[in-house]
């Protein structure tokens, strides 16, 4: 696997990232498909509108970016 330290590093900070990524990138079509059920507690505006479905399903796109640069960490680090 990685054979010095600094690789070690990039590989850990790699899977770190990609289980983020995946995480975030699971959650947020659930807030596509309920966006008010998904909504945060908002104690100044307790009945208000919840986010759009635009900007979860950009935020689960932001996870999957997020996973593959994770990813992308890990194989640069393997190869060396």
């Amino acid at each position: 696997m990685a054979k010095t330290g600094v690789n070690t590093w990039w590989v850990a900070l790699g899977a770190i990232t990609v289980v983020i990524g995946v995480l975030f990138s699971l959650l947020m079509p659930l807030g596509v498909l309920d966006p008010a059920g998904f909504q945060h507690a908002n104690d100044s505006d307790p009945f208000g509108v919840p986010p759009s479905r635009v900007s979860f399903g950009a935020l689960a796109a932001l996870g999957v970016v997020v996973a593959s640069g994770g990813f992308v960490a890990i194989l640069r680090a393997v190869r060396q």
